[in-house]
C-alpha cells in the first residue's frame, strides 16, 4: 500500500534560497543629470514641450441638415450658439457645449471646417455618422511651449530612466561575468552594490513548513524568482 502511493506521503522538498538584489535606488545614487544636460535636451526637443495651436469651439448636434441650416443661421447673428439651438429647436437639447480642441482631437470631418474658421464665424451643417453638426469658434489658442522650469523634473526623471535602464544591462552583464569565473554571490554582491537577503526554509510555493509565506516582498517577479530558485542544483 505504502509502495503504490507514496506520493501521498512525501514530504515537499523546503529550499534555503538567498536573493540578491540590484536596486534601481541603489544605481541611481551614482548618476547625477548636470543642469547643462536638462537644458540641452529641452532645447533640442522643442515639439516635445509644444501644446497644439486649439480651438475653442461652440458645437452642436442636430437630426436633420434642415434644423442645422436654421441653427447655423441663427448663431450667425446671435454669435451664441447655445441661443442659436434655443431659438431654433424651442430646446437646448441639440447643444453640446464649448470645449477646446487640438486639429487631432476631432474627427477629420470636423476639423477641417473648424480649423478653416475665424473666431466668431458659423460653420455650415457637417454631416458625420452622429448627424448633423454645426460649430461655432469661440477663440484661437496659439500653440505655445512649455517653459523650462514646468518640464525639467519630468525631464530630469525620463532621462535617469533611460541612464538607470543602460547601467542595468551593463551591470548585469558583469555579474554573470563575474560569477562565471568563480566569485561568490557574496563577493559580487559588495563589489555590485546588491543586497543579499536569505529565506527559507522554503516549499516551491514560497511557503514554510508552518504554512506562512516565507517569500513576500518580490511581487509579480515572485513565481519566476521560486522556479529559477527551486530548478538550481
Amino acid at each position: 500500500f505504502y509502495q503504490a502511493g507514496k506520493e501521498r506521503y512525501a514530504v515537499p522538498a523546503l529550499r534555503k534560497i538567498t536573493v540578491a538584489t540590484l536596486s534601481r535606488e541603489t544605481i541611481a545614487e551614482k548618476f547625477d543629470i548636470a543642469e547643462e544636460e536638462l537644458r540641452a535636451y529641452y532645447d533640442s526637443h522643442t515639439a516635445e514641450f509644444t501644446d497644439s495651436e486649439k480651438r475653442v469651439l461652440q458645437q452642436a448636434l442636430l437630426d436633420s441638415e434642415e434644423a442645422a441650416r436654421d441653427v447655423a443661421s441663427a448663431a450667425a447673428e446671435s454669435k451664441d450658439l447655445k441661443k442659436a439651438v434655443k431659438k431654433a429647436t424651442g430646446d437646448n437639447k441639440a447643444y453640446i457645449g464649448e470645449e477646446s480642441f487640438a486639429r487631432e482631437g476631432l474627427l477629420e470631418d470636423i476639423a477641417k471646417p473648424a480649423f478653416d474658421l475665424e473666431p466668431g464665424q458659423v460653420s455650415a451643417p457637417v454631416k458625420t455618422g452622429l448627424g448633423w453638426h454645426v460649430l461655432l469658434l469661440k477663440d484661437i489658442k496659439p500653440a505655445s511651449q512649455k517653459p523650462f522650469d514646468a518640464v525639467r523634473k519630468q525631464i530630469r526623471e525620463d532621462l535617469l530612466r533611460d541612464k538607470l535602464d543602460e547601467h542595468a544591462v551593463t551591470t548585469a552583464n558583469m555579474i554573470d561575468d563575474a560569477l562565471a569565473g568563480g566569485e561568490t554571490l557574496d563577493a559580487v554582491s559588495k563589489e555590485m552594490g546588491m543586497t543579499l537577503k536569505s529565506y527559507g526554509p522554503l516549499r516551491e510555493d514560497g511557503s514554510t513548513a508552518e504554512n506562512k509565506d516565507g517569500f513576500s516582498g518580490f511581487e509579480k517577479d515572485r513565481d519566476s524568482l521560486l522556479q529559477t530558485a527551486f530548478s538550481l542544483g
